[in-house]
C-alpha cells in the first residue's frame, strides 16, 4: 500500500521504502543503534549492508539524512529549513533501518515526526501517527525501552544514543545524499 496522499509518511526496511517513498523529496534513513557512528557524525559506516540497499532502491530524486534519537530534532529542524529553501512542500519518508518491528527504531522514528510536527509538517499518514504517538507516549520510558528491547540487549547500547540531543542542530546531519547537487 502507497501512502503517497500524505507529507510525512512511514515505512520499515526496503518494503517500507517501496510503500512510502516513491515520490518523497526526502528520505529519512532512521536507525536507532546503527552498527557504528563516527564521532563528528558526518559518516555512517560504509559496510552498513542494510544502508548499502536503501541506496540502492531510493528513489534517485530524494535527499537521503540519517536519524537517531540524538539528532531526531536537528533532522526534523533540517528538513524544514530545506522545505523553505525549494519553496514548496516537501514528501517525506520515514524509513526504519529494520524491516521488522523494532522498538528502538519504531520510537526513533515517532521521535523525528513529532518534531516534524512540532514545526508545522503535520499532515501525517495513519503510520507515521501512530509512531508519533507513541514516542510522544513513552517519552519517559525510551531510555528504558531502547536498552530492554531485542537489540538494545544484544548490544552494549551507549547512553548518548538513548537521549534526543537539544544541543545538535543543522550541521549535525548526516546528509547520506543531497538530490539538490
Amino acid at each position: 500500500m502507497e501512502q503517497s496522499g500524505y507529507q510525512v509518511r512511514l515505512g520499515m526496511g526496503a518494503d517500507g521504502l517501496r510503500g512510502c517513498a516513491a515520490d518523497a523529496d526526502v528520505i529519512i534513513w532512521v536507525d536507532a543503534l546503527p552498527p557504528t557512528i563516527e564521532a563528528d557524525r558526518s559518516t555512517l559506516p560504509a559496510r552498513d549492508v542494510t544502508l548499502l540497499s536503501l541506496l540502492a532502491k531510493a528513489p534517485r530524486t530524494a535527499t537521503l539524512v540519517a536519524a537517531d534519537l540524538p539528532t531526531s530534532r536537528a533532522v526534523a529542524r533540517w528538513v524544514l529549513d530545506y522545505q523553505t529553501d525549494v519553496q514548496r512542500r516537501l514528501a517525506i519518508a520515514v524509513i526504519t533501518a529494520s524491516s521488522n518491528f523494532a522498538v528502538e527504531d519504531f520510537l526513533c522514528a515517532g521521535s523525528v515526526i513529532d518534531a516534524l510536527s512540532e514545526l508545522g509538517l503535520d499532515a501525517t499518514s495513519p503510520e507515521a501517527a501512530c509512531a508519533e504517538s507513541a514516542f510522544r507516549g513513552l517519552r519517559s520510558a525510551t531510555v528504558h525501552l531502547m536498552t530492554a528491547s531485542v537489540a538494545g540487549r544484544t548490544q552494549q547500547v551507549p547512553e548518548e544514543l538513548t537521549r534526543i540531543n537539544p544541543a545538535f542542530d543543522a550541521n549535525d546531519v548526516t546528509v547520506i545524499r543531497d538530490a539538490r547537487v
